[in-house]
């Protein structure tokens, strides 16, 4: 494929107005004259425009502003629109190279200092060369945890390391292009492993909460730190892990696992658990009573008095077949059901409320007997009532569409309350 050239630097040699020769690895100077997220053009003294893009974006000083003046390295001579392709990279120098070869085969750990920072990390210097440090290779204390993943949230904390000396390891060395990147996390590994020596399952840590996210807590400890995943923070649901705890919070902790230099901690297994003490007062085959808390397609959490919660599977809310929990069932209802299972050690109470309907023999009540369909809540029995049902035998001589009239009795529920009063009555 034949380059273009842009017509003014053309005619500029033709006429041999300059002796201007861009060469792979020069070092030439210009004016910003536009700054954006996909490019940054560089005015060459009015002879050429150099572009910088890609991958080199992330080496551009992180304050650099239009009209600006600045040094960069000939990438390669043009563009297919003219543009001289520049690097921000090749001002690094070359001297120590040979030195950082050692270090990288033999895992020597080395301190940088902190020159620049951009979007992608951080710009750093060891002796005489310059290097590039990633937000993902930083370690743990030090990676920017933000809210949103605000990208301007994000650089400000990057450019508080400036002027900061950090220790790193050299992960890769590139010659051709003079780029070496470095890791923190990778040396904080190195320096890490004779203090997971002494650690062990089952210690307690004292430390504070270095970041809050949606699946857990960071916590940092003894310049460690372990992860509090949101299942280990409380016996109970957690609702809002946001609300709850802030960076900074003094945390007390235990240790559950360490696996690959991952530090895995539990606050809630530092207590005894209640859900164990509440359970003790049910068995199987008792009939309780409790509130519908939530609604999922498989079937409704029901909150039993003491606090706790059951689990009424779609297939054991009706005899029939129903294709939706919230056919019968609205949140906020009370409800009758039985026990049908418990598994303890899994937080598991199994409720059903279609035993309560089995067919028995029911004695003959006043008019007012609804209260033999058992699963009816106190709550359903009233609106019935207020609704001129207010005997079995007047449920049984109505139809479906009378009863799903009633705010919170839908069609399955309907045929449900209408078959078990025929069978009372």
């Amino acid at each position: 494929m034949v380059k273009k050239t842009s017509k003014k630097f053309a005619e500029l040699l033709r006429d041999k107005k300059t002796d201007l020769i861009f060469r792979r690895g020069d070092e030439i100077s210009g004016k910003v004259i536009l700054l954006s997220r996909s490019k940054i053009l560089i005015d060459l003294q009015g002879i050429a425009t150099g572009i910088v893009v890609g991958r080199e974006l992330l080496n551009s000083p992180a304050d650099l502003k239009v009209n600006d003046k600045i040094k960069a390295t000939v990438y390669d001579a043009e563009d297919e629109e003219g543009n001289v392709i520049l690097s921000f990279r090749g001002r690094r120098e070359d001297g120590g190279w040979s030195g950082f070869d050692n270090s990288a085969e033999l895992g020597k750990l080395i301190k940088v200092k902190v020159t620049e920072a951009n979007r992608g990390g951080l710009l750093v210097i060891a002796g005489k060369t310059t290097g590039f440090l990633p937000v993902s290779q930083l370690s743990p204390k030090h990676y920017p945890r933000v809210e949103g993943g605000d990208k301007e949230k994000i650089l400000s904390k990057l450019r508080e390391f400036i002027g900061e000396e950090l220790e790193v390891k050299i992960i890769n060395i590139n010659r051709d292009n003079k780029d070496i990147i470095f890791s923190e996390r990778a040396a904080k590994t190195e320096t890490d492993k004779a203090k997971l020596k002494t650690l062990k399952v089952g210690d307690t840590v004292e430390g504070e909460i270095s970041g809050v996210v949606d699946f857990g807590l960071f916590i940092h400890f003894d310049d460690l730190e372990g992860l509090i995943h949101i299942s280990e923070v409380s016996w109970d649901r957690v609702e809002d892990i946001h609300k709850d705890y802030h960076v900074g919070d003094k945390i007390k902790a235990k240790v559950i696992e360490i696996s690959d230099g991952r530090i895995s901690l539990s606050i809630k297994q530092k207590q005894k658990d209640p859900w164990i003490e509440k359970i003790k007062k049910y068995k199987i085959g008792e009939k309780v009573e409790g509130v519908v808390k939530r609604l999922t397609p498989f079937g409704a959490f029901i909150e039993l008095k003491n606090g706790i919660e059951g689990l009424i599977h779609i297939s054991e809310i009706s005899d029939e077949r129903i294709s939706d929990p919230a056919d019968i069932l609205k949140l906020g209802d009370e409800i009758k059901a039985k026990i049908i299972s418990m598994e303890p050690e899994e937080h598991k109470i199994g409720l059903s409320i279609k035993t309560l309907g089995k067919k028995k023999k029911l004695e003959k009540k006043s008019a007012a007997g609804l209260e033999q369909i058992e699963f009816l809540s106190a709550v359903t029995i009233k609106k019935l009532k207020n609704a001129g049902f207010d005997s079995l035998k007047k449920i049984a001589k109505a139809e479906a569409a009378d009863l799903k009239k009633i705010e919170g009795i839908g069609e399955a529920k309907a045929k449900k309350i209408l078959s078990l009063a025929k069978k009372a009555k």
